[in-house]
């Protein structure tokens, strides 16, 4: 089960504290204090955030991204990002990679194997980053959106039944 986090709390904490530059704090350590709040969100986020380059392969990822696919960070850090996908899903990678490529943000939903081959679902936002004199990289977020796809079938399944049962039912009268 993950880790729930108090968001409000983290969220105050981390955007509470202003610029102090008028106050004597150099522009350095607001700099330092800033790069600190962005790394404890990546850190201790809930959502499933990781870097990777235009070919796939990650380059960071957060804990919980790790967690969530039974890996560490430094686990998956280095590994292409097909790798992790169902079998199933992987020729489309090469799909997901030349949209990138050609446009700037890429949506939808990926299936993972997680390390002890469990099928997880995982809405994905990602998008590209360009910047003058770097490489371009894709910051992705994601969400675990499994147990909701599941509870949906679930209710498909049982709205299918109450449906049958209803014109089992109707046939039934009719029959009377």
């Amino acid at each position: 089960m993950a880790r729930l986090i108090d968001w409000k709390q983290l969220l105050a904490r981390v955007f509470s504290r202003r610029p102090k530059v008028a106050a004597g704090e150099s522009r350095d350590e607001m700099l330092r204090e800033n790069h600190e709040r962005y790394r404890e969100l990546f850190e201790h986020g809930q959502g499933l955030i990781c870097i990777h380059d235009l070919e796939g392969v990650l380059l960071d990822v957060n804990p919980e991204a790790g967690r969530s696919l039974g890996y560490t960070p430094t686990e998956v850090i280095g590994r292409n990002l097909a790798e992790l996908l169902f079998p199933k899903e992987r020729p489309a990678f090469a799909a997901y990679l030349a949209g990138i490529k050609e446009g700037d943000r890429k949506n939808g939903l990926m299936r993972v194997l997680t390390r002890a081959g469990e099928k997880r679902v995982w809405m994905y936002r990602n998008v590209r980053i360009d910047k003058p004199g770097r490489s371009p990289y894709v910051l992705g977020y994601a969400i675990d959106v499994t147990e909701l796809r599941r509870l949906e079938v679930e209710k498909q399944q049982y709205l299918d039944r109450i449906e049958k049962q209803n014109l089992d039912l109707e046939l039934r009268n009719r029959e009377v």
